[in-house]
């Protein structure tokens, strides 16, 4: 009988694992969008409400149903204006204030688009804010807009705190 040469060791593979380091519990529904935040915090958003936690597992601030909120489908972050801006489902932009989730402003994408080519029913899936240049980048069913943060000619300081901003 003829014997075959040995194999050679194969090498041992090593075995990489995850581990739940830490569970963020209190959502009520499934977390549609998670974003990165300064100071080790990150922003979560599920059905009905925008979340700040804590790194270390604590949650920091929470939007509430009153805040007549709709479900978001993206998140992008604004240095310069310390907010959190969101497309929602409703077919808004809105900017909230990190530090307490209020509402500074909201941006009717209908009013935004209005001039462009093509239907105004698209849904935001994807944002990115350009803090220099105040550029917000949406991308979604009707592809990709960019649009622009300007600085009202028109409106004045609320006295809610809602900022002097147009979406164009």
């Amino acid at each position: 009988m003829e014997r075959f040469p040995s194999m050679p060791s194969m090498p041992v593979a090593m075995a990489f694992g995850v581990e739940t380091e830490l569970e963020y519990t209190g959502n009520l529904s499934q977390v549609a969008q998670l974003l990165p935040l300064p100071r080790r915090s990150f922003a979560s958003a599920d059905e009905t409400h925008i979340r700040i936690w804590a790194a270390e597992g604590d949650l920091v601030k929470k939007t509430f149903p009153s805040n007549q909120r709709s479900m978001v489908t993206a998140m992008a972050y604004c240095p310069s204006l310390t907010a959190l801006l969101t497309a929602e489902v409703d077919m808004t932009l809105k900017l909230y204030r990190t530090g307490t989730l209020e509402t500074m402003e909201s941006f009717s994408l209908d009013l935004a688009r209005r001039g462009s080519k093509g239907s105004y029913s698209h849904k935001v899936t994807s944002l990115v804010f350009f803090d220099k240049q105040r550029w917000v980048l949406a991308g979604g069913d009707a592809g990709t807009e960019l649009f622009c943060l300007e600085r009202s000619k028109t409106r004045r300081r609320q006295s809610n705190g809602s900022m002097e901003y147009e979406l164009r």
